[in-house]
């Protein structure tokens, strides 16, 4: 069966459900430009979202699916969840690319007492762009889910209007005794540059996730940063990289580590 293209501009697409669901979006091509697609969330512009709000046992999950390519732009994938519900994950897929710019947010979140699910994405060239950012966060005492990506080449640059860096993410609220999730990263090569960033943050009293990388080439210049930090009372997941080649850049003079 031969899967047509999925083009939606300026459209709202809204589906709210007491019980388990799941989005899917399916097709050749899928580009998401300036649309909104809810489910049991919030209207906004660009937005795939799902809410969990009453059962633990009732995630909605999000799933796109491009034979080829995968574009959004200006928009949100957003799946939140509060009470004692835990929100769903997010999994986009693609044969081809996946490009995600303009400030566009991938995001997995849990508030009150809640888990939040993973964003997972597997593609053979992933770009996140012009201020784009992908986080899975917890600001309850629930945990966050992780950020896992499989992709052959991996970019991260540019900001958007706004003058948001490019990112991926995983952060603990400042109110918040949940642990945070795990950044996985499998890749051939990673490129970092003009301020992007990939990180896990604590500012509260739970303990941030670790930031786990395993790469061929790594490429990290012009002020980009991969880190995990503790700013509250809870103490920071690490870093763990592990690289054939490096390529490391600043203001300095530029550093290879075989």
């Amino acid at each position: 069966l031969e899967r047509g293209d999925v083009q939606l501009n300026n459209a709202l697409v809204s589906v709210q459900s007491d019980s388990r669901g799941e989005i899917q979006v399916v097709g050749q091509n899928i580009k998401l430009n300036s649309s909104t697609l809810s489910a049991g969330g919030i209207a906004g512009a660009a937005t795939l979202r799902t809410e969990s709000e009453l059962s633990a046992e009732r995630p909605r999950d999000i799933r796109i699916e491009a034979e080829d390519n995968i574009e959004i732009s200006s928009g949100e994938v957003f799946s939140f969840s509060y009470n004692n519900g835990n929100s769903g994950d997010i999994n986009l897929a693609a044969g081809r690319s996946i490009v995600l710019s303009n400030e566009t947010l991938v995001s997995a979140t849990a508030l009150g007492s809640s888990n939040s699910g993973s964003v997972n994405i597997e593609t053979p060239s992933l770009e996140i762009e012009n201020g784009a950012w992908l986080t899975s966060s917890t600001f309850s005492g629930g945990a966050s889910g992780n950020d896992h990506i499989i992709a052959d080449s991996i970019v991260l640059r540019g900001r958007g209007e706004s003058g948001r860096l490019s990112e991926v993410y995983s952060d603990v609220g400042a109110d918040s005794t949940g642990r945070g999730g795990t950044i996985e990263i499998e890749s051939n090569r990673l490129q970092l540059e003009d301020g992007a960033k990939i990180s896990t943050e604590t500012a509260g009293g739970g303990r941030s996730g670790r930031v786990s990388i395993n790469i061929r080439h790594l490429t990290v210049r012009e002020g980009a940063s991969i880190s995990s930090s503790a700013l509250g009372c809870g103490r920071s997941g690490g870093v763990s990289i592990e690289a054939e080649r490096a390529l490391l850049s600043g203001r300095g003079e530029e550093t290879n580590l075989p």
